[in-house]
């Protein structure tokens, strides 16, 4: 997989003429506040900006009233890197990679729309993600999702449920084991 650097985030409503903005460092980034400062809607915007629809109830008391969304990112591959940017708006995302024209998504609040997948086919060609999970008896594509979950732990199961932060993997057979050798880079036999 990539590196993908966060730059900046932008929070913004026009109706309300309010907004939150905030710049990330290239080195660690650390994110500290009191209780119901925050730090956790921070995170979930930040990963709803990229279309990861798990935390969008999360986000409701913000996300309504035209707001929109925008991650800055520099996705480094292969000793080149570009610029990433992602606009979001409800159900419409909007994708742009360096120079190149802009790529809307329309639909994509739900996981299992034709947009969403035609987004995470590209999403994840953009930043290498290749895992492969077993349902039932066929090989599929990893969720979105997957490439996100070592990265962020949800305050709602904590480390002891960490594969549940993000995704529903329980119909995937032996995800915390391809999960964990696709991480560590092992390569298994199947």
């Amino acid at each position: 997989m990539s590196k993908l650097n966060l730059k900046s985030l932008l929070v913004y409503s026009p109706n309300d003429e309010k907004g939150f903005y905030t710049e990330f460092s290239e080195s660690v980034n650390i994110i500290h506040g009191r209780n119901t400062s925050g730090k956790s809607t921070l995170i979930q915007s930040i990963i709803y900006a990229m279309g990861i629809n798990d935390s969008k109830d999360n986000l409701n008391d913000i996300n309504s009233g035209d707001v929109f969304f925008r991650l800055d990112c520099v996705l480094e591959k292969t000793g080149e890197s570009c610029n990433l940017v992602f606009i979001r708006s409800d159900d419409t995302l909007v994708l742009q990679k360096g120079n190149e024209p802009a790529i809307r998504f329309d639909g994509i609040n739900s996981n299992n729309s034709f947009e969403y997948g035609r987004y995470k086919e590209l999403l994840s060609k953009l930043i290498g993600f290749n895992l492969v999970l077993q349902k039932q008896s066929e090989l599929v594509s990893a969720p979105l999702e997957a490439a996100l979950l070592p990265y962020y732990v949800s305050q709602s199961v904590g480390w002891v449920y960490i594969r549940e932060s993000i995704g529903d993997y329980r119909f995937y057979k032996d995800f915390k084991f391809d999960y964990l050798d696709y991480y560590c880079g092992i390569e298994s036999g199947h």
